[in-house]
């Protein structure tokens, strides 16, 4: 590091409180295993072979996954390229560039035949990248009872898979190397089947025998089949958004006193399969009003959702543009509204501290989703949102 502020030629620049610039490098591992015992050989129960006259199954131990040799542990290598300024003794800013390398990851390469009856084993040929960018502001100034702070923070941060072990694919759409970790792939939906004729004229779909209101999918590779030659790179990773940001305040006079947070993300993708809201009728679950109201029938040929089938879909169920989501949002994470009792006025008590106060949590909500928080997705229970009040003393 090098604090450029303490070299002469900045000494003489009164709004410069700080000019900081620093650089690291760094190599680290971990030793956390995806499996135990990994490097042994794995049995399990296995199809059986027809034994006697009555033709009757006997099941057997057969092999799992294949023994791990020779493993090595998971090295990250870290760069950071950083600048801190302060000025004016109020106001701090940080801007920290980064990138690192993760090498000898643990992955299962490829697919084995059938015929061989086995999993592959764990192999080191695992590599992913990861770059990005985080700023940070925050201003902050004190005049005797009055006490005010707001603060900033973005972050962007992309990853790619460099290297998986992946099987052939015979298109490049279908590749998750070179995507980001946890891409989504699924079928592009252009539609839904108007009629008989529509599907007879249709591109066969292969997941499962549709009808009139079932999601139709483009053909890719222009076969005349949909399989799983037609699964594509769909929104942005469903495990890791790309964008944070998030936004703090606090103003405080004698006592009284208001603390927000307010966090968000962008770049962030999901399947909407929440069962019941937008899996209905599946895994003996109901139905939500909100999908019965906005479901395919000959009279609404352009619903927002295929017709109503009972049991699991194959066809209309699966990982499809359909039911992609934007799952970036903005919350108000926490806000309260305080009031501390001053010093003179806890003197004839034995308490050191008190406060009386009002919050709110997860209060307000800015998304692309209808019918629920997007961070509940896909969780049976939903994220309440909640306000308390409350009276703290400490001693």
């Amino acid at each position: 590091a090098w604090i450029v502020s303490n070299e002469n030629f900045l000494k003489d620049v009164a709004f410069l409180d700080l000019l900081k610039v620093r650089a690291s490098w760094g190599l680290t591992g971990t030793d956390i295993m995806p499996e135990a015992l990994m490097w042994n050989r794995k049995y399990g129960w296995a199809n059986g072979y027809i034994l006697g006259g009555e033709y009757n199954g006997a099941s057997g131990l057969g092999e799992g996954r294949l023994p791990t040799t020779d493993m090595l542990y998971e090295k990250v290598a870290k760069a950071n390229l950083g600048l801190d300024m302060s000025f004016v003794k109020s106001v701090d800013l940080t801007v920290e560039l980064f990138k690192e390398k993760r090498t000898d990851m643990l992955v299962t390469p490829g697919d084995i035949s059938a015929v061989l009856g086995a999993t592959n084993a764990y192999q080191n040929i695992g590599k992913v990248e990861n770059k990005g960018i985080e700023i940070g502001a925050n201003y902050h100034k004190e005049l005797k009872d009055f006490r005010f702070n707001a603060g900033a923070n973005f972050t962007f941060n992309r990853n790619k898979i460099i290297e998986m072990g992946e099987e052939y694919a015979p298109y490049e759409w279908m590749k998750a190397t070179g995507r980001p970790v946890g891409q989504i792939f699924g079928y592009e939906a252009i539609g839904f089947f108007k009629d008989e004729q529509d599907i007879a004229n249709s591109p066969k779909q292969n997941m499962s025998t549709v009808k009139p209101g079932d999601i139709k999918f483009k053909d890719l590779n222009g076969d005349k089949i949909i399989d799983e030659f037609d699964k594509k790179a769909i929104g942005y990773s469903s495990q890791i958004p790309e964008i944070y940001y998030s936004v703090n305040l606090g103003v405080e006079y004698k006592g009284i006193g208001i603390d927000a947070l307010i966090q968000g993300t962008g770049n962030y993708s999901a399947i909407a399969s929440t069962a019941s809201l937008f899996r209905p009728l599946t895994g003996n679950t109901s139905i939500s009003e909100y999908y019965y109201n906005n479901r395919w029938t000959p009279e609404t040929p352009n619903a927002k959702f295929p017709r109503l089938s009972q049991g699991t879909n194959a066809n209309n169920f699966n990982d499809n543009t359909l039911w992609l989501t934007n799952k970036s949002f903005l919350k108000l994470r926490h806000a309260e509204l305080y009031y501390k009792f001053s010093k003179k006025a806890l003197a004839s008590t034995p308490l050191q501290s008190a406060k009386l106060y009002v919050r709110a949590s997860d209060f307000i909500l800015f998304d692309h989703v209808d019918v629920c928080d997007p961070e509940a997705m896909g969780i049976s229970h939903p994220i309440p949102a909640s306000i308390q009040v409350g009276f703290s003393v400490g001693f």
